[in-house]
């Protein structure tokens, strides 16, 4: 929320990441909550529903939502003091855990190859 933001993660995202991951993942995120992202983000929702027939407002927040995401990664890569190397093998990472799809899921869990303990 914007009063009292909260970061939401996945146990299993969690697991998976290295201590200097989880600081990149945690940093960047941080920087989207210090940087008041998800406010701006509101508003260019609400001027999209507002001249939803402008393409122009369109690519506009598609911009503001890239320049955002940028740069919190630059935030992020600065405070760690990693390269970029670094810092995009942890993006790599992250996106390949997190786009499994849950078709593939559902199907090693009924196999029971989910990789969980019970």
């Amino acid at each position: 929320g914007i009063r009292r933001p909260a970061i939401v993660m996945s146990r299993k995202l969690a697991a998976a990441l290295s201590p200097t991951e989880l600081s990149h993942v945690l940093l960047h995120e941080l920087a989207h909550v210090r940087r008041r992202d998800l406010m701006w983000g509101w508003v260019c929702v609400i001027s999209r529903l507002v001249y939803f027939f402008h393409p122009v407002m369109h690519w506009i927040c598609y911009r503001l939502r890239l320049e955002c995401e940028l740069a919190c990664d630059e935030i992020a890569m600065s405070l760690t003091g990693h390269d970029a190397h670094e810092y995009a093998a942890t993006l790599v990472h992250v996106v390949s855990h997190s786009s499994e799809p849950a078709v593939f899921r559902m199907d090693a869990a009924s196999a029971g190859l989910s990789g969980e303990n019970r």
